[in-house]
C-alpha cells in the first residue's frame, strides 16, 4: 500500500478527509497528519510517504514552502495541493514545484477519490519503469560480463589484433600495461561418489572460492573456459615477481580447493611472455602441462618447463603413428587388439630409433594417449588405467617387444571397455531424444512419462524400464534433477524469489518445490542462496 500524509490547518476539514475516505479500498494508508507545514516537516521525513496532501494557507509554514522543501529532499513524493484561493500566482508556483494536482476547496469525496486513483496509477507506472530500468541495467551488466569473459578468452586462447586490443581492454576496464604476463589453467574434478546435483553445487562453490581468493588482486584476471576449467591471466612489471605470484596463487588455490571442496584440482602453468599478443603461447604451455599432469600422481601443479622433455621426445619421434593409435582407441573392439599391435609394430620399424628406447617411448606414448581418451569420456585416467601408478617400474622392465605387447594389450582393453560402457547401446539414440525433450520442456508442470515415452517411440512401461537401464536413474529422478539444477542456477544468478523460481522450473506449488529442493540438496532454497553468497 502507498502511504499518504495530510497537512491541513482546519481541523474539521482534516477530520472529514481522514474519517470519510476509504483509504484501504484505494490501496492507501494514512501515515500521518499535521496542522501546519512546520509540524509536518519532521513527521514527513520520518514516515516517508508516497503522497502528500496539503493546504496552501497555513500558519508558521504554508503549503508551498513545505512542498518546496519536500521536493528538494524527497523528489519522488507526489504532492496534491488543496487551496481555498483561486489565485493564478498560487497555481503558477505550484506548477513550478512539480505539484501533481491543484484542487480548489471544497473537495468532494468523489473528486478526491478520482485524484488519488490517478496519483496511484502514476506511482504504479513509475514503479514499472523503475523495475524495467533495473532489469535493463542488470541485463546490461550481465552482457558486459559475458563480453569481458569472451574478450579474455579470445586474447588468451587465440591471440588478438594489436590494433584494437588496448581500446577494447580500456572499454572493459582491464589494464594490460604491465611488461610480463602469464597464463594458468585450473581444472576441477568433483568426487565421483557425489550425485550430479551435489557435483553442481561443488562447481558453484569453486566459482565463489576463486572469486574470494582473487579479490582485490587487480593484476589477476579470471574467465571460465568450461564449467570446471578456469583461466587465469597474471601480470607484473618483473619476470621473477610474476613467476613467484603465479606459484603463490596456484598453491593458495590448491590449498583452498582441497580444504573446501569435495574433489580434486589440477593446475597447469604456462611460461612468462612479454607481449599480450603472445598470450596464446603461454596458454598452450599451460594446457600442455595440464594435459600431462595425470602422469605425475604427486604433482598437481605443473609448469610448462616440467614437461618440456616429453615434448622433445614427441617431436623427436615423428613416426609413432599417433593418428592410427587414437583412431583405434575410438572405434575398434577388444578382439581387434592383437592384430592392431602386430600391424602397429610393423609400422614403427621404419623409425630411425631402435631397441629399448623406441619400445619404452612408444609404451609411454600409448599411456598418454589412453589417458587422454579416458579424460575425453569424462573418466578419471588413474581409475581406468592402474598402470599409470607403476609407470616408472614398467618402463624399466620394458626389455623387449613381447613385454611391450603384453602390457599394451591390457591397457587398450581397459580403455576400450571403458569407452564401450559409456557409448554402446542400441537404445542410446531414443533415450537421448527423450532426455533432450525433458531438458527442453521441464518447465511444463504437466509433462508426463507417457508424453516423453511417445517421443522415444516406446510404451510408457517399456520406456520406464529402458530409461532406468540406460541412465541409471528413473524418469522421475531425471526430471527432478533437471528442474533442481535450473533452480540452483536461478538462485545463483538472479534475484528471483522461491515462488517465481518454482513456477519457472515447472512446480505450481512453491512449498512442494522447497521440499523437493531440500531433499535433493540438503538445504532449503534460501539456505542455498546464503551459502553461495
Amino acid at each position: 500500500m502507498y502511504k499518504v500524509f495530510l497537512v491541513e490547518d482546519e481541523e474539521n476539514i482534516r477530520t472529514r478527509i481522514r474519517e470519510n475516505f476509504d483509504w484501504q479500498g484505494h490501496g492507501l494508508v494514512l501515515a500521518g497528519e499535521a496542522a501546519d507545514g512546520e509540524l509536518a516537516l519532521s513527521m514527513i521525513y520520518e514516515t516517508e510517504p508516497d503522497i502528500l496532501i496539503t493546504d496552501i494557507k497555513m500558519p508558521f509554514m504554508n503549503g508551498l514552502e513545505l512542498s518546496n522543501l519536500i521536493r528538494k529532499k524527497m523528489p519522488w513524493v507526489k504532492i496534491i495541493i488543496i487551496s481555498g484561493y483561486d489565485d493564478f500566482q498560487y497555481a503558477q508556483k505550484a506548477i513550478s514545484l512539480g505539484v501533481s494536482e491543484y484542487v480548489l476547496k471544497p473537495v468532494r469525496p468523489s473528486q478526491l477519490s478520482e485524484i488519488l486513483n490517478k496519483t496511484v496509477d502514476s506511482l504504479e507506472e513509475e514503479k514499472k519503469s523503475i523495475v524495467k530500468l533495473a532489469e535493463f541495467e542488470k541485463k546490461l551488466q550481465e552482457t558486459l560480463i559475458l563480453q569481458k569473459e569472451k574478450f579474455l578468452l579470445e586474447i588468451i586462447m587465440y591471440g588478438a589484433d594489436p590494433s584494437d586490443l588496448f581500446a577494447k581492454a580500456d572499454y572493459f576496464n582491464i589494464s594490460l600495461s604491465a611488461r610480463y604476463h602469464g597464463v594458468m589453467i585450473l581444472k576441477f574434478s568433483s568426487s565421483p561418489s557425489l550425485s550430479v546435483d551435489a557435483q553442481y553445487i561443488e562447481l558453484l562453490k569453486l566459482s565463489k572460492l576463486i572469486e574470494q581468493v582473487t579479490e582485490n588482486q587487480e593484476d589477476v584476471l579470471t574467465t571460465p573456459k568450461t564449467m570446471n576449467e578456469i583461466l587465469f591471466l597474471l601480470s607484473a612489471s618483473q619476470e621473477e615477481e610474476l613467476v613467484e605470484r603465479m606459484l603463490l596463487l596456484a598453491n593458495k588455490l590448491k590449498e583452498q580447493c582441497d580444504r573446501m571442496l569435495e574433489g580434486s584440482v589440477r593446475i597447469g602453468r604456462g611460461e612468462v611472455c612479454t607481449r599480450i599478443t603472445s598470450l596464446s603461447e603461454s596458454y598452450k604451455g599451460a594446457e600442455k602441462a595440464l594435459e600431462y599432469s595425470f602422469l605425475f600422481n604427486s604433482r598437481e601443479i605443473m609448469a610448462e618447463e616440467d614437461i618440456s622433455h616429453i615434448g622433445l621426445m614427441e617431436s623427436g619421434v615423428l613416426d609413432i603413428k599417433s593418428d592410427i593409435l587414437m583412431s583405434f582407441l575410438k572405434f575398434s573392439r577388444i578382439e581387434d587388439i592383437d592384430g592392431f599391435l602386430d600391424e602397429y609394430l610393423v609400422l614403427l620399424q621404419n623409425s630411425h630409433y631402435r631397441g629399448k628406447f623406441l619400445i619404452r617411448f612408444v609404451y609411454f606414448f600409448i599411456l598418454i594417449s589412453a589417458g587422454r581418451m579416458v579424460e575425453s569420456l569424462s573418466g578419471v585416467p588413474r581409475e581406468v588405467i592402474p598402470e599409470l601408478d607403476s609407470l616408472d617400474d614398467d618402463l624399466l622392465e620394458m626389455e623387449d617387444v613381447g613385454a611391450f605387447k603384453q602390457k599394451v594389450a591390457v591397457i587398450l582393453q581397459e580403455v576400450i571397455s571403458f569407452r564401450t560402457s559409456r557409448n554402446f547401446s542400441k537404445y542410446r539414440k531414443p533415450i537421448e531424444r527423450a532426455k533432450s525433450y525433458i531438458e527442453d520442456n521441464f518447465t511444463n508442470p504437466n509433462i508426463s512419462l507417457q508424453e516423453v515415452a511417445d517421443v522415444a517411440s516406446f510404451s510408457a512401461c517399456r520406456f520406464s524400464t529402458i530409461f532406468k537401464q540406460e541412465t541409471g536413474e528413473t524418469f522421475s529422478n531425471f526430471l527432478t534433477k533437471t528442474r533442481i539444477n535450473k533452480a540452483m542456477e536461478y538462485l545463483k544468478t538472479s534475484s528471483m524469489q522461491s515462488l517465481e523460481i518454482s513456477q519457472a522450473v515447472g512446480y505450481n506449488d512453491s512449498h512442494y518445490f522447497s521440499s523437493i529442493f531440500k531433499k535433493v540438496c540438503g538445504v532449503s532454497p534460501t539456505q542455498f542462496r546464503e551459502q553461495i553468497g
